[in-house]
């Protein structure tokens, strides 16, 4: 469905964690009720009303189908003509032609402008759907603008004619089946190749949703194997990251493409580049968010792990805002002034931080409860629910980053998953360790560093770190009591630092006097340009939050990472 793009002035109320986006996103960051209502439904085990949410939408782009006699419509109707109406409550109610239609249609489909007032209308009797701001089920409607204005009659079954343009599954689905292969940019690629499916999130739901098997190439999870509670965390993390986290890295790929294709010269003012970005800001925080932990999507995720794990940015009024958080908003600040100025290079190095940052929190996740369901589950209330609950999550946690890891490194994403699916499916403790270690090994190929993650802050203790769960820059005391919660910690200080620099600087002293003794050649050959031990250069953006520096803005087409760009979406 098509999206009516307006300024900020008419909606200035919008402003997303210091984020004050270009075009209106209000309808696009409601899909954080979605997920609400959502999570609400499944805490009443109501798996079927869930599902209806998760498939058809319930709080983003409400969209009204009115029926109409023959030629009432007295010509053709393009897409995006004002079509407006009296509301249930009696003041006008403005909305867009969905679709072009001819004047022999016997019926229309009007986007409203805001689906606030207009939300949750299914064909039940649920209390909590609002039908205020609806079309009134007959009357006139008043189509164009204030020149060559016309009316036609319509009739209109609120309950069963209001529909949404957006749900959870729509925006994996649509976006997914009719992205060109050709645009499939490079961070999800990874993910149809680790998994096998182009709509991979979507079958990890529906299989939770039926208590399936995946049947993943990699990854795989057998939901049959879960229980209820499992099931339904599967179901509700899944969507907040396995689901949605790919959607704002969507929206944020569609900008840069724009950006190339259009606006490298006159700049992405009000454009359609910036329009995505902004839509990717909106899928990333959430309607629901107040930096205080009320939010449902992505950005609450990296505000809850961060106190777990010592790294949230505490001169926040909230004192609960993540430094990586922090990290994210001004990298959407910063890439947004660039599309705006036409600096596609410098909105693309932007993009590329956050996706690397956003893969914080899922680390985050997934090492907490790798280690509540090891050795912390004295820290769970000691119930069946509780635990298969810190389970299934963990499970989720991994597979919304597996790819990216299998990417770098194979056995290091086969060790977390088997890790990981054992104790939810299983019920057999995971090792901690070895998952702890496989995601570390990685941190640079993720373009993440140790003092990013942080490490498992026992909260009874004054800030210090649970046993073995320290940042892997900080090295443990292996005299403590194996049993223990907590033990002390050894900082490598710069004292430290400096007497083993020293001792290898003279170690490499006496090896280079002995070499030197058994003839030159071979030392010649050691230190020659050619040799494999030659110092290699990672190629990747340096990880500095927020970047400062500028790229140069020229480059050819062929580094461009494209993706579906965003006019050929109607549900973005």
């Amino acid at each position: 469905m098509a999206d009516s793009v307006e300024t900020l002035s008419s909606n200035a109320e919008v402003l997303l964690m210091n984020y004050e986006p270009q075009t209106n996103i209000i309808d696009h960051s409601r899909i954080d009720l979605d997920q609400k209502e959502i999570e609400k439904e499944l805490a009443q085990k109501r798996f079927l009303n869930a599902l209806n949410i998760y498939e058809k939408g319930a709080y983003s782009g409400a969209y009204a189908a009115l029926t109409v006699a023959p030629q009432e419509l007295n010509g053709q109707v393009a897409k995006g003509t004002p079509v407006n109406a009296i509301a249930v409550d009696g003041k006008k109610q403005q909305g867009n032609c969905y679709e072009t239609v001819s004047s022999t249609a016997t019926s229309i489909q009007v986007q409203y402008k805001t689906s606030i007032g207009c939300a949750n209308v299914r064909d039940n009797d649920d209390p909590s759907g609002d039908i205020s701001r609806c079309f009134s089920e007959t009357g006139n409607i008043v189509i164009g603008s204030d020149t060559g204005l016309k009316t036609a009659k319509y009739h209109y079954d609120i309950k069963k004619d209001t529909k949404y343009s957006r749900s959870f599954q729509k925006l994996r689905i649509d976006t997914e089946s009719t992205m060109p292969i050709a645009s499939q940019h490079d961070h999800y690629q990874k993910f149809v190749n680790y998994y096998g499916q182009s709509d991979y999130a979507n079958q990890w739901i529906l299989a939770a949703f039926n208590s399936t098997d995946t049947n993943f190439d990699n990854g795989n999870a057998n939901f049959g194997l879960y229980s209820e509670e499992g099931r339904i965390q599967a179901i509700t993390k899944g969507n907040r990251y396995m689901s949605i986290l790919m959607h704002v890295i969507d929206e944020m790929e569609g900008a840069i493409y724009d950006c190339f294709s259009r606006c490298s010269i006159l700049g992405c003012s009000n454009n359609r580049g910036t329009s995505s970005w902004d839509k990717a800001v909106a899928f990333y925080v959430g309607s629901q968010e107040d930096g205080n932990g009320g939010g449902y999507m992505p950005y609450a995720l990296a505000n809850e792990e961060c106190q777990d794990f010592g790294t949230c940015d505490t001169a926040t009024a909230a004192g609960q805002q993540a430094k990586v958080n922090v990290y994210i908003m001004d990298q959407f600040n910063h890439g947004k002034a660039k599309l705006m100025s036409g600096k596609c290079f410098e909105a693309k190095q932007s993009k590329e931080h956050i996706i690397q940052l956003t893969t914080v929190p899922l680390v985050q996740g997934t090492l907490r409860r790798a280690y509540y369901d090891e050795v912390g589950r004295n820290h769970e209330d000691q119930n069946t629910a509780r635990i298969e609950m810190n389970r299934a999550e963990g499970t989720v946690f991994a597979a919304s980053i597996l790819p990216t890891i299998h990417a770098c490194n194979k056995k290091d994403a086969h060790t977390i998953h088997r890790n990981m699916k054992e104790s939810a499916e299983n019920g057999l403790k995971p090792s901690y360790t070895d998952v702890k270690m496989a995601f570390e090994n990685n941190y640079e190929c993720l373009g993440i560093t140790c003092e990013e993650v942080g490490g498992l802050v026992d909260i009874t203790a004054h800030g210090q770190y649970l046993y073995g769960a320290q940042p892997c820059s900080i090295v443990e005391d292996n005299n403590d009591n194996m049993g223990g919660m907590t033990s002390n910690i050894y900082r490598i200080t710069p004292f430290t630092s400096a007497f083993v620099i020293l001792v290898v600087v003279l170690m490499l002293f006496i090896f280079r006097i002995i070499i030197f003794t058994k003839g030159k050649g071979a030392a010649t050959v050691a230190n020659s340009p050619n040799s494999e031990n030659s110092n290699i250069k990672r190629d990747s953006i340096q990880n500095e939050h927020p970047i400062d520096n500028n790229l140069n803005s020229s480059g050819a087409m062929d580094d461009i990472e494209t993706t579906y760009s965003d006019e050929n979406s109607n549900l973005s």
